[in-house]
């Protein structure tokens, strides 16, 4: 029917204003290699080869790639 509302897994990111939110793990005490690993577990999953170039997975990426510069940013003092 084309409106694809069920394709969404449970587990998919939610858009958050707080980045580290959006990648699934805390601010307080986490490092780059923190925001690093957490980005590279979703893109995995989501990354738009692997899901048949689906308008999701590239939002979905696009998403990630935001939220993963937001929290490198703000944890080396520059948001």
């Amino acid at each position: 029917d084309g409106h694809g509302e069920g394709d969404v897994p449970s587990d998919a990111p939610k858009m958050s204003q707080d980045p580290f939110e959006t990648l699934g793990i805390s601010e307080a005490g986490s490092t780059a290699a923190d925001v690093t690993k957490a980005y590279r577990k979703l893109a995995i999953k989501w990354h738009p080869d692997k899901n048949q170039q689906s308008a999701q997975s590239v939002a979905m990426m696009q998403m990630i790639n935001a939220a993963r510069t937001k929290c490198l940013s703000a944890l080396q003092g520059d948001g």
